[in-house]
């Protein structure tokens, strides 16, 4: 029976023995580290042999008090008095080192005579250590893994993209994402700081400007039909349903004059930026979060009159068949316009929206208790009114937000 593994000391099955496990010398000063190891003596059929219990590592002691040290460690372990003359320097040392071997036992974690390998240590001098290439690796990983799970790749390739030019449009895209810039930023980002290249087995050392703003062209050609294949492989990718539809608009100024280009229009300007022209983006999101269809629109076009084009883009991408059925419009009150409502009535879709209409008198049943907690108490009055359904909510929740407004 093996020693190590009965948890067994007595001394006719093994002879426990510090020995010295190797030296190294120091090639800049010269000097000798001697790194030293716990082992035991075993006899087997075989004749006897020598199992490493634990490393000691770099021992401060003298050669002659090596004996003195093991054989300690065996009383210890084996819950024996120790020796009276020996040093404090000695007994903590015995007692540091049966500790660990305790620890060893009680994880299973014991040295087998099958694996006797010792950690080597090195000096290093910390003022000599450099680097050089640094790269950013973490996020582009994750990044061009949920481009290949999104089956971009393949979707790409079907609209005829060559295979460099789908890689370019991985980096655009995953570089949105990791760090947004502009095109010529995005390019030096890929060449000086992102690991991208070798995650995709790419080479963006020779990219130049000129072809990732064809790429960008390409890929603005082709978005309707990238959304509407985007759309079906979310809805299978993630078990999606539901029939929410929810639109909203906003808009984005220009930083240059942008004279030539035709959508931008002059527009009032939340940030007070008359002197830039804008652009409105209209997007149709499902209810949850995932973007359905979009579509670039003049800037000075109107809220309220934005909507019946980007209902328009939704129809032929095939929104209706991905919800198995009419959707439901979910708009704010500032698209809540009787034209745009009576536009989503007429392609027999249903709406849900925030009123514009305020009534001074609420005809209909009492007020229903939607919600109640200690903090607050929600009520509500429905009416139906020309094919309508009218919900008029008030609490003292609402009545804080109005006097705090």
């Amino acid at each position: 029976m093996n020693p190590i593994q009965s948890g067994e000391f007595s001394p006719w099955k093994a002879c426990h023995h510090v020995h010295t496990r190797n030296k190294k010398k120091q090639r800049r000063t010269g000097k000798v580290y001697v790194y030293h190891r716990l082992t035991e003596s075993v006899r087997t059929s075989k004749g006897p042999r020598q199992n490493l219990i634990l490393n000691l590592g770099c021992l401060d002691l003298p050669r002659e008090q090596w004996k003195s040290l093991a054989k300690r460690i065996e009383e210890i372990l084996r819950g024996r008095k120790g020796q009276w003359n020996l040093s404090p320097h000695l007994e903590g040392l015995a007692q540091e080192f049966a500790g660990r071997i305790k620890l060893r036992r009680a994880r299973g974690d014991e040295f087998a005579p099958s694996r006797q390998k010792i950690g080597q240590w090195e000096t290093v001098d910390l003022s000599t250590v450099c680097h050089e290439e640094i790269r950013t690796v973490g996020p582009e990983a994750v990044g061009y893994w949920a481009f290949k799970q999104l089956g971009l790749p393949g979707i790409l390739k079907d609209l005829g993209l060559s295979r460099r030019r789908v890689l370019i449009s991985a980096l655009l895209i995953i570089g949105r994402l990791v760090h947004p810039a502009g095109e010529q930023e995005t390019l030096r980002w890929a060449q000086t700081e992102s690991a991208l290249g070798e995650v995709m087995g790419a080479d963006f050392s020779s990219l130049g400007l000129g072809a990732v703003y064809r790429t960008y062209d390409e890929l603005v050609r082709n978005r309707e039909k990238i959304e509407a294949r985007l759309a079906e492989r979310e809805r299978s990718l993630f078990d999606l349903g539901g029939g929410l539809v929810l639109y909203d608009l906003t808009s984005t100024r220009l930083t240059e004059p942008a004279r030539e280009s035709r959508p931008a229009g002059p527009r009032h300007s939340g940030q007070k930026h008359r002197d830039r022209r804008l652009l409105s983006l209209a997007l149709v999101l499902d209810e949850n979060g995932f973007p359905k269809a979009s579509k670039v629109l003049e800037g000075n076009l109107s809220e309220p009159a934005a909507l019946d084009g980007i209902l328009d883009a939704v129809h032929p991408l095939g929104q209706l068949c991905l919800y198995g059925g009419k959707p439901t419009v979910v708009i704010d009150a500032g698209a809540a316009s009787p034209l745009n409502l009576a536009i989503i009535a007429g392609r027999r879709w249903d709406y849900l929206c925030v009123s514009r209409a305020m009534p001074r008198e609420v005809h209909g049943e009492g007020p229903v208790v939607f919600r109640s907690n200690p903090d607050h108490t929600l009520r509500g009055i429905r009416v139906e009114k020309d094919n309508e359904v009218f919900l008029y909510c008030g609490g003292a929740v609402k009545k804080r937000l109005r006097q705090t407004i």
